[in-house]
């Protein structure tokens, strides 16, 4: 029992064993008295630590323990699950493990505040929207040519918790929908944009979820237009897009309408797809068991390059209008799993800006491939729980967590 180490881990569930040590010889978890506790996922009074918050665990003996990234604490006598319940509807659902997403909802699953606006072929005319994404308000005519792309991208972004089909990775935020014009009854992407700008309210931040466009210079405007558009959301808006599906080693595509622009504005994300080579089944502390994944790839479809953002995983469990559940894949599904973290990352700290929250979903990501940034995974695979709780430090003490990148206590 001498000082510890602090790891970065690569998503998955995650148990801290104590050995030794009986849940009688903790004192403390947050601050609240740990023999009087009955929720053991309460944050609350985190450690503000290099630029991060940790679960504080004070021992009787005067010791303290700072974590985060765990699911359950086990103590000679007694576990602990210290995350937020994972139903039965998200126990296979790999993006949600994979990015530690039951981690963030200890802390926020979404605001009324930050709004997700989805740029993709919109609710099919045919079937509507499900029931998982009711919520989901309209601002275009719905398609007639009967694709569930931009159904699929809604449902993982923002499905309801309710221990049926699937779970969003939020479901509190609120959800616009506009058919895009590559699909049949949609509109330009640029006056899509324009016109989620114009609905906005005073202080409403918007996050697109970008899946659905047919080439660079396909926007409905010229460039110098789409430049200053996206400019002007600096403050307020945050874009992931689609980096494309052309096995491209050389730069993502415009397949996805907006990706390239990463390279000139922060607040623009170009997203690849990151699959899965293998999962185990482990114990998902309370009934059933959780899907891990064993290791991951990028998919051999997914564009690369230096203006590559990051990577989010695919291959992702969603649902269609009917009520389907089907496997949705491509970058069209690694950018909704991002705009969803994204989301939790500024419904945690209103204050701040788009290229803030790239910032913070870049350095919390987890390191893939080569030590650092490369062109194959960009800065890595998004960690939710990792990104919002810098995101909390920030809202918490900002003078204290400025102090540090959110990487410098990541060895």
């Amino acid at each position: 029992y001498d000082s510890g180490r602090i790891y970065k881990a690569r998503g998955g569930t995650d148990e801290l064993i104590l050995n030794g040590l009986d849940s009688a010889d903790i004192k403390s978890f947050n601050g609240e008295s740990f023999s009087g506790l009955t929720d053991y996922t309460t944050i609350g009074e985190q450690a503000i630590y290099q630029g991060t918050a940790f679960d504080i665990l004070s021992l009787k003996n005067g010791d303290e323990i700072y974590l985060q990234g765990f699911e359950k604490i086990t103590t000679e006598d007694d576990s602990y699950r210290i995350r937020e319940a994972m139903s039965d509807s998200t126990k296979e659902q790999w993006n949600l493990q994979a990015m530690d997403a039951g981690g963030a909802w200890r802390f926020n699953k979404g605001s009324e505040d930050v709004v997700l606006v989805s740029l993709d072929s919109g609710i099919t005319d045919t079937t509507g929207a499900h029931d998982e994404i009711s919520h989901v308000q309209m601002q275009t005519g719905l398609n007639d040519s009967g694709s569930q792309h931009g159904h699929h991208a809604m449902s993982i972004m923002s499905a309801k918790h309710n221990s049926a089909n699937i779970a969003g990775i939020t479901k509190d935020n609120p959800l616009w929908g506009y058919t895009i014009g590559t699909w049949r009854n949609g509109v330009d992407i640029y006056d899509a944009i324009e016109d989620a700008k114009s609905k906005r309210e005073c202080g409403q931040r918007l996050v697109f979820q970008n899946g659905s466009g047919s080439g660079w210079g396909d926007w409905g405007a010229t460039e110098a237009e789409m430049r200053t558009s996206i400019e002007e959301t600096a403050d307020y808006g945050f874009f992931s897009a689609s980096a494309g599906n052309d096995s491209a080693t050389d730069g993502v595509a415009g397949a996805g309408g907006i990706a390239p622009f990463q390279t000139d504005f922060d607040n623009v994300a170009s997203v690849g797809a990151l699959e899965f080579t293998g999962t185990e089944e482990i114990d998902a502390i309370i009934g059933g068991s959780l899907t891990n994944v064993t290791g991951t790839q990028i998919a051999s479809y997914s564009n690369e390059g230096d203006d590559l953002t990051m990577v989010a995983p695919t291959d992702s469990k969603a649902i269609n209008g009917s009520g389907s559940i089907t496997t949705f894949n491509g970058t069209s599904c690694a950018n909704p799993n991002l705009a969803g973290a994204a989301a939790l990352v500024w419904s945690e700290n209103l204050s701040l800006s788009g290229g803030e929250v790239r910032e913070i979903l870049t350095t919390s990501a987890m390191d893939l491939g080569a030590t650092g940034r490369d062109n194959t995974f960009g800065a890595g695979t998004v960690n939710i729980e990792s990104a919002v709780r810098r995101s909390h430090a920030l809202s918490v003490d900002n003078e204290l967590a400025s102090l540090y990148s959110n990487t410098e206590f990541l060895a």
